[in-house]
Order: C-alpha cells, then sequence, then structure tokens
C-alpha cells in the first residue's frame, strides 16, 4: 500500500515549487537588469530614451506574468487545503502528476516569456546601436559642412593680407624713426640749429650757380688750458661738395695770411690787434664784436673767407682740440698717410711727436691732434725736420687727417648706424658749433653717405708767398708786396684757381 503524503509533505512540495519559480524569477529580473545597464551606456539621444521605454514595458508585463503565476500557484494551493481528505486519499498519485505538470507547464511558459523577453531586448539594442551609429555620422557630416563653411566665411583674400603687411611695416617703420629721431634730438640740440622735428622733414642743402655746397671748417683751441691764443684759428679749411656728382675736394687757407678785418660792406672791424693782421685772429675779432656770440662771430669769419676765396660759404662748422681728440677715438683710431718732407718722418718738440713718412695705422685720438698741430715750430734747443715749410706742410696733414676720419666713418658704415651717430655726436658735447639746421641733417647724411672716392685735396702752396710786415712773419697772395698795400688784398688769381680746380 503506498505511502501516503501527509499535509506537510504537500506544503513543503508546494514550497519547493515556489522558490524554483521564485529564484528563476530572480535570475531573470538580473539579466533584466544588466541588459538595461548596458543599453544605459549606449543613451546619447531621443533615440536611446525611447528603446528605454520599450524594455522598460516589456519588463513590467513580464513581471505582471509573473504575479499572476504566483497567484495561481497560491489559489492551487489553496484549493489542495480547501479539498477534503478524503479526494487526496482516493486519488493521490492523479493529484500529484497533476501539481506537477502543472508546475512544469508553468516553467515553460515563464523560460519562452524570458527568450522572447531577450530576443526582443536584443533587436531593440541592435536597433539602437544602428541609430547611434547613423546619429554619430550624420552629427559628423554636420559639423564638418559647418567646419568648412567656417573656413570659408573666415578665409581673407589675398589682396587684404597684402595690404594688411604693408601697413604693419610702414608701422614699424614710422615707430622705428620716432624712436631714433627722438634719441637723436636729445643729443643733437647742442650741436645743430632749428626746431628738433624739422629732422624728420628734411631740407635741401644750399648751393651756389656752380652747384656746389661750400662748408667752412675751422678749429680752435678754447679748450686748452693755458693756452695763450685758445681763440686763433690755426686750422681753416673749406670743403666743397659737388652733390650730382657726388665728388667732394678740400683745401685750406693759411692761418697767417694777412688781411683787413672788416668785411666789403661791413662798418669797420676795430679789433684790440688792429684793423688789419693775421686771418687767424678774425673769429677773435668778431666775438669780442659781437659780445661772445659764437654764431654770429662764425658767420662774420665766413664772410671774410668768401672775399678771400670767391666762393659762397653756405656753413660753418667749428671745433675745437676735443672734438677732434673725440671722434678718432670713437672711430677706433684712423689710418694716416702722413706727410714729410723728410725721408726720416716727422720730430717735432713742441707737439713731442714722432712719426715715419707715409701710412701710419690705427692712430688714436691724441697723435692725431699732435700731427694736426705739428710745424717744427722748434721748441727744446730746435732739432726739428720732417715739415720744412712749417704751416704749408701742416695744413697738407692737417687735409689727410680729414680724409682718414671720412674713409674709417664710411668703412665702418657710421652713418648707417644711429646709436653709433647718437654716440658721436653727444660725445662732442659743446666742443662743436654749426649753423647747419635740423632739417638740413638728415639730407647732409644722405648727401656724405653717397660721395664716391677719396676727398681731393686742392693744393694752395703755390698760391701764396711770405714776406714779413713789421715783425711778423706773413703771408701773401702770389705776387703781392708789403710795398704795394692794393696788392695785399688781391685776390683775383686765387680765386680763378679754385673756381678751375672746383669745376673740374
Amino acid at each position: 500500500m503506498p505511502k501516503r503524503k501527509t499535509k506537510h509533505s504537500k506544503k513543503t512540495s508546494r514550497t519547493k515549487v515556489i522558490k524554483v519559480v521564485e529564484k528563476k524569477s530572480d535570475d531573470i529580473l538580473q539579466d533584466d537588469k544588466n541588459l538595461q545597464e548596458n543599453v544605459a551606456l549606449r543613451e546619447e539621444n531621443t533615440a536611446e530614451k525611447v528603446a528605454e521605454s520599450l524594455l522598460k514595458a516589456e519588463e513590467e508585463k513580464f513581471e505582471g506574468k509573473l504575479e499572476e503565476g504566483s497567484d495561481v500557484l497560491d489559489g492551487g494551493s489553496e484549493k489542495m487545503d480547501d479539498s477534503p481528505e478524503k479526494g487526496l486519499e482516493d486519488n493521490p498519485r492523479e493529484s500529484e502528476i497533476s501539481r506537477e505538470s502543472e508546475i512544469e507547464g508553468q516553467k515553460n511558459e515563464i523560460g519562452n516569456e524570458r527568450a522572447d523577453l531577450l530576443k526582443k531586448k536584443a533587436s531593440a539594442t541592435a536597433q539602437l546601436e544602428k541609430q547611434l551609429k547613423k546619429d554619430r555620422k550624420k552629427i559628423k557630416r554636420k559639423s564638418k559642412r559647418a567646419g568648412d563653411k567656417d573656413k570659408s566665411e573666415t578665409r581673407v583674400p589675398l589682396w587684404t593680407k597684402i595690404v594688411i603687411i604693408v601697413l604693419s611695416l610702414i608701422i614699424v617703420l614710422m615707430i622705428s624713426v620716432a624712436i631714433f629721431g627722438y634719441m637723436l634730438l636729445s643729443h643733437t640740440a647742442n650741436v645743430f640749429k632749428g626746431n628738433p622735428m624739422d629732422i624728420l622733414i628734411g631740407t635741401e642743402l644750399a648751393r651756389d650757380e656752380n652747384n656746389l655746397t661750400n662748408v667752412l671748417i675751422f678749429g680752435t683751441s678754447e679748450d686748452a688750458e693755458g693756452h695763450g691764443g685758445g681763440l686763433l684759428t690755426d686750422s681753416i679749411l673749406v670743403a666743397s661738395i659737388d652733390q650730382d656728382k657726388k665728388t667732394s675736394k678740400i683745401f685750406s687757407i693759411p692761418r697767417d695770411l694777412w688781411v683787413n678785418y672788416t668785411v666789403p660792406g661791413g662798418d669797420a672791424m676795430n679789433c684790440v690787434v688792429g684793423t688789419q693782421g693775421k686771418i687767424n685772429a678774425t673769429y677773435m675779432c668778431a666775438l669780442s664784436e659781437y659780445k661772445n656770440n659764437k654764431d654770429q662771430a662764425s658767420r662774420y669769419f665766413a664772410r671774410k673767407i668768401s672775399e678771400i676765396t670767391g666762393l659762397s660759404l653756405h656753413y660753418y662748422v667749428a671745433l675745437d682740440w676735443s672734438a677732434l681728440r673725440t671722434v678718432v677715438d670713437e672711430l677706433g683710431g684712423i689710418d694716416v698717410d702722413v706727410y714729410a718732407d723728410d725721408e726720416n718722418g716727422i720730430h717735432d718738440t713742441c707737439q713731442h711727436l714722432d712719426l715715419p713718412q707715409g701710412m701710419n695705422y690705427g692712430l688714436d685720438g691724441d697723435k692725431a691732434l699732435k700731427l694736426a698741430r705739428a710745424r717744427n715750430a722748434g721748441c727744446d734747443n730746435g732739432g726739428d725736420f720732417g715739415l720744412s715749410r712749417s704751416n704749408f706742410d701742416r695744413e697738407i696733414n692737417q687735409q689727410r687727417i680729414f680724409n682718414a676720419i671720412k674713409n674709417k666713418a664710411f668703412s665702418m658704415g657710421l652713418l648707417t648706424k644711429p646709436t653709433k651717430v647718437i654716440r658721436l655726436i653727444d660725445s662732442l658735447g659743446n666742443n662743436v658749433k654749426t649753423n647747419i639746421t635740423m632739417a638740413e641733417v638728415r639730407t647732409l647724411i644722405d648727401v656724405a653717405t653717397n660721395l664716391e672716392g677719396e676727398v681731393q685735396s686742392i693744393p694752395t702752396v703755390d698760391q701764396f708767398g711770405v714776406g714779413r710786415i713789421g715783425v711778423q712773419s706773413v703771408v701773401l697772395p702770389r705776387g703781392a708786396s708789403v710795398y704795394n698795400m692794393s696788392s695785399l688784398f688781391n685776390y683775383g688769381d686765387f680765386q680763378r684757381y679754385l673756381r678751375k680746380t672746383l669745376l673740374n
């Protein structure tokens, strides 16, 4: 006789079925949760949200069915509890089989629904990924089209670029000129005349009827302490520039030339040394007459030189010993072809100078100044040699020093280096005076930069003679006689010689 199942065994069996179903349900819910998390990671737009809503609806539907299944099981259990014990005792085997069949059917139904749900989720995920790829491609294409459009809209035409570059260069150039002008002006106010801002304009240099610009250059020793003749102009040169031919020439006026201190058309000059005398005292006399006004005295001196040379002297440059020494040192020394009429060179006791004849390289400012002053005056018991014609030989070396300065300045490109020009002008300080204006400086630099070749020296020794007036040894125009006063101031031959030499 088969063992009869008790109420407790029935209940245990039902509990096992419920646990199996719940476990299966939990597994399905966990799988669903993982699937939702994977799908959520791919959400980027509205299509993702739609898919999520779809999946959520399916889950709710599935959970509803699970609850229905659970209710069915609970109902079956209740029926089993409520059925008469007799019925169970009469058909125990059939009841068990019926319950197992029902449980198995529910398992199959749950498995099928779970498989359908997984298929639907997989299909939804595939559709979502496909839609995401399409959306990314669309966004990429739109971004590319927008970028191309921005590039085309921001592309600058070639002519606009050219205009911008040209304007930028002009602005940089203007700023550079302004800076250079300011630096130059702050250092040149003591040297050049006129409004400092005029240097930015540029004015043509004055010329005579022969297209020549003539400059008087004279030197004094007024900066030398203890020198009795500090206001005497012991160096007198005239530089003539032909701007069209780009050439320059230079010659000297003897410092001992006998002159009348009054200039043509001017009031009588009553100098402390008299109305006549050596030309090197003219500047000193004018300073006294014009109450120490150096500009007026220099212009008066230029008028006297014009009377002698027959040239219109447009400008003057007055400098002292310190200026020459400073310029040479700032240039780093100069190379001078020293003139001497003795093959052993120059020996000058007054200047304590010994130099060989010919090219002397790297003369510093001190030696250049001594050479400019040396004339074999015979100090320290004599023994001098090399400059037997005294001042006439000195003038030759002064011209060669001038030429050496010009060559050195050009070789080092001084005029094209603003900082060096500023430093040189600044170092000169009050040792240089001129009537060249600020508006003419720019043109002067351009003219000087474009000069070709050497500064040609014009010999003047043969245009003069020597004589004595009283106790003084003086220089006279060639053919003049101390016994014929009118001949002493006749410069006609000298003027014709200069005109011919300058114009050739």
